[in-house]
């Protein structure tokens, strides 16, 4: 099997916890967790190569959870502390936030390139947004 086909399982997708939104640590990046990073690589995959049939349901998929990612690390919807200096606190308060917070620019740096390079605007964070 190819790495594609097995990371677009659903069964694998659902192994991971790739759709398990509510919990608190969802959307961090750490060396426990590749999830989000994975999310962005194949974000990528949809927005350059579309690969289409059997892929594109799963990568569809996991397009929108980067997005809702990218969200939840935005004041505004409230998935995360944040400092009074402005750090986001992905770690919820523990020790050594700035790597967390350094993971979350890299994937939010890493995803906006990859929606410039495909000449989309943006992405949608709701109504009020």
């Amino acid at each position: 099997n190819s790495y594609l086909t097995v990371a677009t399982a659903p069964g694998m997708a659902k192994h991971a916890g790739a759709y398990w939104f509510g919990s608190p640590n969802y959307g961090v990046f750490t060396w426990d967790d590749k999830l989000p990073g994975a999310q962005v690589l194949l974000s990528r995959l949809r927005l350059f190569l579309s690969p289409g049939y059997p892929y594109e349901e799963i990568l569809r998929t996991f397009h929108n959870q980067t997005d809702n990612v990218m969200c939840s690390y935005l004041p505004l919807f409230n998935s995360f502390n944040f400092t009074k200096g402005g750090l986001i606190q992905l770690n919820h308060g523990g020790p050594q936030p700035l790597q967390y917070a350094v993971n979350a620019a890299f994937l939010a740096s890493l995803y906006s390139d990859y929606l410039e390079a495909a000449d989309t605007p943006g992405w949608y964070c709701g109504p009020n947004f």
